[in-house]
């Protein structure tokens, strides 16, 4: 497997996939083939480690790590967590060359045309 990360600002330091957890697995496994949608669009979701580093790197747009985790120790699950730092995106599914949105429990999900 491939990663296009570097090890500056941009990508924060990832330490290979021996320094993961399961629940790190688990949770790639879940998502698997969902995206962060705009107007039809993927977004480039921005991040950096703590809240700092994201008001400066990308001027105050985009999810810090330290944040997210903050959220998911008061009980948000990753949809609720990515609505507070993008809310006017939508979470869709890539299946092969064709995107659609999920239902049921995933009502947040949109079609991408």
């Amino acid at each position: 497997m491939h990663y296009h990360l570097s090890n500056g600002e941009r990508h924060q330091a990832y330490k290979e996939i021996v320094t993961e957890y399961n629940t790190i697995h688990q949770a790639v496994s879940e998502t698997a083939g969902e995206i962060l949608s705009s107007q039809g669009g993927v977004i480039e979701s921005l991040y950096g480690a703590t809240q700092a580093i994201v008001d400066k790197a990308h001027k105050g747009v985009g999810m810090s790590q330290t944040g997210a985790y903050a959220y998911a120790n008061q009980g948000y699950d990753y949809r609720q967590i990515l609505a507070v730092y993008y809310p006017r995106a939508a979470i869709a599914l890539l299946e092969s060359n064709r995107t659609y949105a999920k239902g049921g429990e995933n009502a947040n999900r949109k079609i991408l045309k």
